[in-house]
């Protein structure tokens, strides 16, 4: 991958905190240590990965067949998935669950473990109200 594009996906990918520091695991460097996985990414496979996202036209069809209840947890600060882009998806999902995580942003497993295990433990549950 070329330079450019890593530092574009850490820039849209990471809250702006993330990108400064401070992860409760000490000495852990999130945009670091993303980087050098996209750094061993095999030659297109970003390209393909974009375009495939691109061009997925279908979401908001694909989500009316669901049957079974949903979660969506939805960062705060995503650029690459904003929250907005979302809603039309989570309308049309007919039992959803909705937990937003403040300032955090599309690698929310990584920002923020802990919130979104405790929205997973929440959701299994039964303790997330079903809506926004």
């Amino acid at each position: 991958l070329a330079r450019d594009a890593i530092d574009m996906i850490l820039a849209f990918g990471f809250s702006p905190a993330a990108q400064r520091g401070g992860h409760p695991a000490p000495g852990l460097w999130l945009t670091g240590s993303a980087a050098r996985l996209l750094e061993r990414t095999l030659d297109g496979t970003l390209a393909v990965d974009l375009a495939a996202c691109n061009a997925y036209r279908t979401a908001t069809a694909d989500a009316a067949r669901v049957r079974c209840p949903a979660l969506v947890l939805l960062a705060e600060t995503d650029r690459l998935t904003p929250p907005a882009a979302a809603e039309p998806l989570i309308a049309a999902l007919p039992g959803n669950a909705v937990v937003r995580l403040p300032r955090v942003g599309h690698f929310m497993v990584e920002e923020a473990p802990d919130a979104v295990i405790d929205a997973l433990r929440a959701f299994l549950a039964g303790a997330v109200p079903a809506g926004r």
